[in-house]
């Protein structure tokens, strides 16, 4: 009798991988799905948008700070020239305002374009280049997280830089594909289209300097001496462009890292103890550098998903744990040489890094780390994909889908969860009531801002400790800036208001805590200031107009003929009802 021939079943196969092919199951279905998918989280990031719509300008003072350099552009494109940090934003916002005029909502929308813009060019860039888990994990992330979604409808620069960065590393990754030859002659268009790329990048954010670290690295790393040459001088040569354009329109002092650049060689941000600013050493250098690293990927960083409560302390061993995350993609980046993965983190790990050098630990705003969201994902999803692929946790490959959503609820029910919140407030904004929504201190700082521009008398240049924002809401008339007393004698700041013909200050008693009313607890810079002086001249600042009892604000004329010391017990009248201000 011929023996019978077996053949083997793929059954049992499958049976003994059980639950690990599910996850490239889901890995296939995705990549054939693909397009749709993606505009199925485009639209619900729309939703989440527009739920979450904010008609209100922020409280830190950017926003406000990038539309007043747009209206100054507007005004005057060739006579001003933007030196808070990199200009193209405001020019841009400039060139909108010039059209359609100082419409906040237009602006706003702007913004919210820019947003919807960086979520379609990552998903252009990467798609094909990256497991289609670790690309829609990450975009899922990126396009509900509440504060991005938040920061759609600001005027801060993080959106219109979010589309800016998507296209540079799509620009970047179309480069890599032709440029493998080294051959220049024939790539040299693609390689003048990149060192543009570059120079936009440059001239919107001051940190985007750190992409010639990051591309540099990224040739290196792969070989590949004759492009990181060219990585650095092309772009290099557009810079130089730049800076020599710059200089001969608009004047040798201008600098887009001027104030950067001193208040980072500062060893404390704002310290009343230390007014001559003491130079930071390079060990501060390096302490600031951990410190930020501790606050923004131990505290801010699992913020922004929805694990941690807002304002958290830093921790050393969370921050190893994410640090200890991001680890393996960059490994297996190089092993597998997967380029897209490799660039996600030399571009992420180079910027987040001359940030932590640059600012100081005080600042700590979410926005600065959420901004790499997509590929701080990519590294640490695509980390765990190459590990569930090798052969001792290839049978826990299931467990994948399960990480993703791990970080996907707990960051998309954040989100959903404040829309109840934000609706009424967008309503009474949307109808009319544009103080709606704010804290008292607030209104009363706006209402304060508007009597300036509409009450006092023409040609008068009014003093604010939060210029931008009283420009904003005082009718586009320009206010004069105080953010910090540069001396602690009386006839030298006096001098300065005069210098500068300041006619008037507005005093302002905003909270320390937006959350929180304290009595007598308030932002008191420029009360600082004014009672320097008032203590010498008493009779110099003159009460005109108060905005509200509590957490009032008050605006008082500089009357500098009355600049003659007196002998009698009159206090400064703003100050002296508020003693403990002044200590803080």
């Amino acid at each position: 009798m011929a023996s019978k021939k077996t053949t083997k079943s793929p059954l049992p196969s499958q049976k003994q991988q059980g639950l690990e092919s599910a996850s490239f199951s889901l890995e296939a279905w995705l990549k054939s799905k693909s397009d749709r998918l993606f505009w199925y989280v485009f639209a619900l990031s729309v939703v989440l948008t527009f739920g979450l719509f904010e008609m209100k300008i922020g409280l830190v003072n950017d926003d406000a700070l990038y539309i007043e350099g747009g209206v100054k552009y507007a005004r005057d494109f060739f006579g001003y020239f933007f030196t808070a940090n990199a200009p193209l934003y405001p020019m841009m916002l400039g060139l909108f305002i010039a059209v359609f005029g100082s419409n906040l909502l237009v602006l706003k929308l702007l913004s919210t374009l820019f947003f919807f813009v960086s979520l379609h060019w990552v998903y252009k860039a990467f798609r094909g280049r990256i497991p289609y888990l670790v690309l829609f994990g990450s975009l899922v992330i990126t396009a509900t997280n509440a504060m991005f979604v938040m920061h759609a409808s600001l005027t801060y620069t993080e959106c219109f830089y979010a589309g800016i960065q998507a296209l540079f590393l799509w620009i970047f990754l179309k480069l890599t594909d032709k440029v493998e030859d080294g051959n220049f002659r024939q790539h040299w268009k693609i390689w003048l289209i990149y060192g543009i790329a570059v120079l936009v990048m440059y001239m919107s954010r001051n940190v985007a300097v750190a992409v010639f670290f990051a591309v540099l690295a990224f040739f290196l790393i792969r070989k590949q001496w004759m492009n990181a040459v060219w990585a650095l001088v092309i772009p290099a040569l557009f810079v130089l462009l730049w800076e020599f354009m710059k200089r001969l329109i608009w004047g040798d002092e201008v600098n887009q890292f001027g104030s950067q650049s001193k208040i980072m060689m500062r060893k404390e941000l704002f310290n009343p103890a230390d007014p001559n600013n003491t130079p930071a050493t390079p060990w501060d250098f390096v302490i600031r550098f951990w410190e930020n690293t501790e606050i923004y990927f131990s505290a801010r960083f699992w913020e922004l998903l929805g694990f941690r409560k807002e304002n958290s302390r830093p921790d050393t061993a969370l921050t190893l744990f994410t640090l200890l995350l991001m680890l393996p993609g960059f490994v297996f980046a190089i092993i597998r040489k997967n380029k897209a993965v490799l660039i996600s983190v030399l571009y992420f790990g180079a910027l987040c890094g001359v940030t932590f050098v640059a600012l100081h630990t005080s600042w700590g705003q979410a926005r600065l780390v959420m901004i790499y969201f997509p590929f701080i994902f990519f590294t640490i999803f695509y980390g765990f994909y190459e590990l569930f692929q090798t052969k001792a946790l290839k049978g826990f490959s299931f467990f994948l889908p399960v990480l993703l959503l791990i970080f996907i609820l707990p960051n998309f029910f954040n989100a959903l969860k404040r829309i109840p919140e934000n609706i009424p407030v967008l309503s009474k904004n949307l109808s009319g009531d544009e103080f709606y929504g704010y804290t008292p201190d607030w209104i009363n700082f706006f209402r304060a801002s508007r009597y300036c521009s509409r009450e006092l008398p023409e040609g008068s240049y009014v003093a604010s400790r939060r210029a931008p924002m009283s420009f904003i809401y005082g009718d586009f008339k320009d206010f004069y800036p105080v953010y910090s007393v540069p001396s602690d004698n009386a006839d030298t700041l006096l001098a300065r208001f005069k210098e500068n013909k300041v006619t008037h200050v507005l005093l302002a008693e905003l909270r320390i805590n937006p959350k929180r009313y304290i009595p007598e607890r308030y932002i008191n810079t420029l009360h600082r200031y004014v009672a320097i002086i008032a203590v010498k001249y008493p009779e110099v600042f003159k009460l005109v107009h108060t905005e509200g009892k509590q957490e009032k604000s008050e605006i008082y004329e500089i009357r500098y003929d009355y600049a003659e010391p007196k002998n009698n017990a009159e206090a400064v009248q703003p100050l002296q009802q508020n003693p403990e201000a002044i200590k803080e």
